[in-house]
């Protein structure tokens, strides 16, 4: 059952079952069981939320790389995290979930040194 609400989390079924299995595995050792559910109670947006209202006032440049398939933060979501963070640059990864750095490897880095070649040099 977990491992179904964590295959969400991917476009790529096949880096999923990949991935699934090792993020797992150490819940499955003694002990894990607490673990899973104090990792479990710990997910909450609202930190994330948070934090990000914070993102304009680092002083760097930012860029967002986003998953326009993500069923846990939609497209709405990075949008609204642009518009609040002055400056800042939205890439859509068009067609990937919520993992996008373990499920899209290759584009989630384009999306990086996109933004890296646009920020100044320091």
């Amino acid at each position: 059952m977990l491992g179904r609400g964590l295959a969400r989390g991917f476009s790529n079924p096949e880096r999923a079952a990949r991935h699934i299995p090792r993020f797992l595995a150490p819940f499955k050792q003694p002990g894990g069981y607490a673990n899973l559910l104090d990792h479990i109670l710990a997910l909450d947006a609202r930190h994330t939320v948070q934090r990000s209202g914070r993102l304009g006032t680092l002083g760097i440049p930012v860029g967002l790389a986003w998953g326009d398939a993500d069923p846990f933060q939609p497209w709405a979501t990075a949008e609204r995290r642009k518009r609040d963070t002055p400056g800042a640059v939205l890439e859509r990864i068009a067609g990937i979930s919520h993992d996008s750095p373990t499920d899209a490897p290759a584009q989630v880095a384009k999306a990086i040194m996109a933004h890296l070649g646009r920020s100044p040099s320091r």
